[in-house]
């Protein structure tokens, strides 16, 4: 026989004999764990067969398999993180143009109300009606269309 089959056949021997079958017994009020089979007047409860070590290649490709989903997970997160921070700025965007829009809407009432009172005023000095004029007419039409009803 050549050396590497002898290598062979031993590594075989003693594999086999390192999974030798164990056996638990009990004996009156005590277990007992052997590699015999239990004697005569004990009762054998089987024993579940231990879980096989795991090959080097299995370990090393659930660890790379791991380290896959790992930086899949953290990929995400930089992704929702960028995500949230877009939809951060525009939420903030938006708020800050509502509020540009308000003050604008503010300050066109503002004229418009003015505008009506300088021709209320003008109307009670003459003894006459309210007349609107050109400006005020243009100016309620955009706060209509910009801002909503008065």
């Amino acid at each position: 026989m050549s050396p590497r089959t002898l290598t062979a056949v031993f590594s075989l021997l003693v594999c086999t004999s390192a999974q030798a079958e164990m056996f638990k017994c009990r004996v009156g009020d005590r277990t007992l764990y052997q590699s015999s089979p239990c004697p005569a007047g004990s009762v054998a409860t089987p024993m579940a067969a231990p879980a096989p070590e795991p090959d080097v290649w299995s370990v090393n490709e659930a660890q790379r398999r791991a380290r896959a989903e790992q930086d899949q997970l953290k990929a995400l997160d930089q992704k929702t993180a960028a995500q949230d921070k877009v939809e951060r700025q525009a939420a903030a965007e938006q708020a800050q143009e509502t509020r540009k829009r308000a003050k604008e809407c503010d300050a066109l009432r503002k004229d418009i109300q003015q505008a009506e009172d300088k021709a209320a005023k003008a109307a009670r000095k003459k003894g006459t009606r309210v007349v609107e004029g050109k400006q005020l007419g243009k100016d309620k039409e955009k706060y209509a269309s910009e801002c909503g009803a008065l």
